[in-house]
Order: structure tokens, then sequence, then C-alpha cells
């Protein structure tokens, strides 16, 4: 049996393995071989792009899906919004991005598109990615948004995925379907490595880290759909962040007593190994074009205040954490 045949033979086995009813969209697409293929990229740098994913006519079968998702569920379509947090109230809320429109599987339920349903409902694809890509924590669940940009400018500002204390989201997904679009380019920031600047073409999938790779998306100029899927390990710790946190808490401690410049070299390295560190350091490297994307993906408002102020308050802590550790 040839490479590729193996590679039909693995999706057809996690195919016949995930729950609901049986589709052949997994079976017809090119996944498991655009994933060994990228699998040495996704491993040094943590994301990957894919090309020519899906099968030719399901790609085009999907963007007619969800156009019509849009058209025929407008009820159950929520704007995209960010999560604000006002230190100074001491509140959080949900701040509305202008020209972002999207519908969440969790909470709108199928959308009754038989092929956007199946992609949505398929547990198979998660299967596939542990496997191909060799991950540690296998992914056992997914979550699936549809976005639609209107063209008008819409944008993301930089952001990760999840912090790792309120959910377990280890991969995000992005495909797109776009015939011609203008501008809406995903920017990627892989931790200590050039960033990545991605078009979003027809049947074009992102595959990312969602708790280490900081992304954002740039203003949109033309209609802009988009499929993500979060795929999710199986809960082992409460609270990932907050362990980590209290890890380095104590390796700062070490190093503050150690004495030695070696022994001081060998603890910021493992300091910086920890991926709540390397989120941090992210942030305090981008921090002037962070604090731009923020200002541009949302319109002048008390919201958009509270927004710089709590990014604000935050860098410093950043900052006074930085020279703890140089």
């Amino acid at each position: 049996m040839g490479a590729r045949d193996g590679l039909r033979a693995l999706s057809r086995r996690f195919r016949s393995s995930s729950s609901g009813s049986p589709s052949s969209w997994l079976d017809r697409s090119f996944l498991p071989e655009r994933l060994a293929q990228a699998s040495a990229e996704f491993a040094e740098s943590g994301c990957a792009v894919l090309d020519n994913v899906l099968a030719e006519g399901d790609a085009r079968a999907l963007r007619d899906n969800v156009r019509e998702l849009f058209r025929v569920n407008a009820a159950r379509v929520t704007p995209n919004s960010t999560f604000v947090v006002d230190l100074a109230r001491q509140q959080t809320s949900l701040f509305p991005k202008a020209h972002i429109h999207e519908y969440d599987y969790v909470s709108a339920g199928p959308s009754g598109l038989a092929l956007l349903d199946s992609v949505a409902s398929d547990v198979g694809f998660s299967s596939i990615l542990t496997s191909v890509l060799k991950l540690d924590d296998a992914l056992v669940a997914q979550n699936v948004k549809v976005q639609q940009n209107d063209g008008g400018g819409g944008c993301f500002p930089i952001h990760f995925d999840t912090d790792g204390s309120y959910d377990t989201r280890k991969l995000s997904c992005i495909l797109y379907l776009n015939e011609e679009p203008v501008g809406g380019e995903l920017v990627l920031y892989p931790y200590t490595k050039p960033r990545m600047i991605v078009e979003p073409t027809l049947n074009r999938m992102v595959v990312f880290r969602s708790d280490t790779v900081a992304h954002r998306v740039l203003p949109s100029l033309s209609e802009r759909y988009c499929l993500t899927i979060w795929c999710s390990s199986r809960p082992t710790h409460a609270a990932v962040d907050e362990f980590e946190k209290e890890k380095t808490h104590l390796l700062v401690n070490a190093l503050q007593r150690a004495a030695g410049a070696e022994q001081k070299q060998t603890i910021r390295d493992a300091i910086e190994a920890l991926p709540v560190v390397q989120k941090t350091l992210t942030k305090l490297a981008l921090q002037d074009e962070w604090r731009a994307s923020l200002i541009e993906s949302h319109a002048p408002s008390p919201e958009r205040d509270a927004l710089l102020a709590s990014f604000d308050a935050e860098l410093e802590h950043i900052r006074s954490f930085a020279r703890m550790i140089m």
C-alpha cells in the first residue's frame, strides 16, 4: 500500500468510527495528505497552510451552503464580539465588531444545510488531525462557527484563541470560501518566528495552535466567508494557565536566588519554554502593533476606551515581569 492509499485508509477508518450519519465529504477530501505534507512546518512553528483541502466540487458546494446559511438563518446570526474587561469598574462585557457576523453551531444548532452540517458534526476531522500531526493530547471535541465579513473594513485585533484557563482548545482550523477576496488576510505570529500573511482564498485551510499562536485579520474590503473549527482535548487540569503561572513564579524565585550566569541562563530557558510565558512575551514584542490593531478593529466608544485601558494595564504587569527575568 502506497503512502497516499495509507492516508486514504486512515481517513476512512476515522470516518467510519465518527458519530452521526455517515457522509463522504471527508473521504473525498485531501485533508490527510495535506496535513502530512505540512507536518514538519507545523511541528516547527505551530501553524501550517493547506491548499486544496476539499474536493473542488465540495469546496464550491460548501461555499454555496454558507451563503444560503446567512440568507435563511438571519435570526440565528449574531455579531462577532470582543470580550472586554473594564478594570476600573470590575466589569466584563461583549463589545460587538462592525461588519462581522457569525453562526455558532453550539448555540444555534444544525443549519439544515446538509454538507455544512456534516462538516460541523464530523468528529473524524479531529481524529485525523490528532493522528497525522502526532499531537500529545488527543482531540476529542470540536466547535464550529461560520463567519461572514460584509466587506466594510471589518477586521480582528491581535489575539490568542484561548488562554488555557477557561477551555481546552488546542487547534484552530480556518477554512476559507472566497473566490476573489480583497483584503481580510490572516496574519500569524508564531513565537520567535517570522510572521505569516495568508490570503483567504477558496479551499485553503490554516491550522494553528489555539493557545500559543497570536493572530489577527486585516481589514476586508469585499465580502468574505470562512468556517472556523476549534478542536479541543479532554480536560486534564481545571486551569492550565494557573498551573503554569505558579510554575513560573517558582522559577522566577529560583532565578533570583541563582548565583552563576550559567545557572541563571538555564532557569531563564525553562521560564521561556512555558507557553504562558511565550504568550506574555509575544504581547510585549508586539505591543505597538497589538494596540493599534485594537483601535483599528473597534469604532470609538467607551467600550473601546475600556479595552485599551485594560491592555495598557496588562502591559505594565508584563514589563515588570520581563524585567525580573532579564
